[in-house]
């Protein structure tokens, strides 16, 4: 599960989207209070709990990044950056549908 993700982080980093994003985007440093909440959970638990909330997490991150990244293309005006997030809505489509298959395993 982990290759095709890593795979398609590095091709879209390699790809020229990094830029358009830094000047579309502002990037955090650091997790916000609900990540961090969720982050300190994790930390707690170990074995098959970690792996469910995990999973769990990641599918309501992937949905909540899904809706993100469909706002931003309806909404951007700059057409290489709205073909940026359309190449990314894609990825982050497959990821969550990756993720709740995976989910639906444990």
């Amino acid at each position: 599960m982990r290759e095709p993700l890593c795979t398609e982080l590095s091709e879209t980093s390699c790809t020229g989207f990094s830029p358009l994003y830094a000047t579309h985007c502002r990037f955090p440093t650091g997790p916000d209070a609900d990540h961090q909440k969720e982050l300190d959970k994790l930390n707690g638990l170990s074995g098959a709990d970690f792996d469910k909330e995990y999973m769990s997490q990641m599918v309501t991150d992937h949905a909540k990044a899904l809706s993100a990244f469909t706002t931003a293309a309806k909404d951007t005006k700059d057409v290489k950056f709205r073909t940026a997030v359309i190449k990314g809505k894609t990825a982050v489509a497959a990821h969550k549908n990756m993720a709740y298959d995976l989910k639906k395993k444990l």
